[in-house]
């Protein structure tokens, strides 16, 4: 068994006047990420994994959320391709996870990290995916390599509103 924790950002700062790419995380969208850090921490198995996009929100997010769980921010993988990235592409990133690791998370934007969440998993559940969601999953796999859709079962299902 695997399991992974799907993330969308927190809240961005809505009147940013720059690049999407470069759009920082909002006051209360930092403050929201060391909350469920905490949350976390206190909660759920330790995260061995992390791998975000590279957009400025997404790395707070991760960069945040890190520092809560103890988690080495300089182990933290990010990469540009998946700055909006669809959930195909994170199904790749998902098979690549070191298979010494038991549970990762992975941090991404929408549509593409709320499509992703609901096809990995066997019977659906729809949530909306507000800014800081985060689908656990529990794969039914022995090795990451074999994440495929419809192989996983939500375990819960986080937000900011429901801690």
């Amino acid at each position: 068994m695997k399991t992974l924790f799907a993330v969308r950002h927190a809240m961005p700062c809505r009147d940013f006047q720059g690049n999407d790419y470069d759009r920082p995380l909002s006051d209360i969208g930092a403050s929201n990420c060391e909350k469920m850090g905490q949350h976390l921490l206190d909660y759920h198995p330790a995260i061995e994994a992390i791998r975000a996009s590279s957009a400025n929100r997404t790395r707070s997010t991760a960069r945040l959320i890190a520092e809560q769980i103890n988690f080495p921010e300089d182990e933290i993988v990010q990469d540009e391709n998946w700055y909006l990235a669809p959930a195909n592409v994170w199904l790749q990133v998902v098979q690549q996870l070191p298979e010494g690791c038991a549970t990762a998370m992975i941090i991404g934007h929408n549509p593409g990290m709320s499509e992703f969440s609901q096809m990995l998993q066997v019977e659906p559940e729809y949530q909306s995916f507000p800014p800081l969601s985060i689908s656990k999953l529990q794969l039914d796999i022995d090795y990451w390599g074999e994440a495929d859709w419809a192989t996983a079962k939500q375990l819960e299902y986080l937000c900011p509103g429901n801690l």
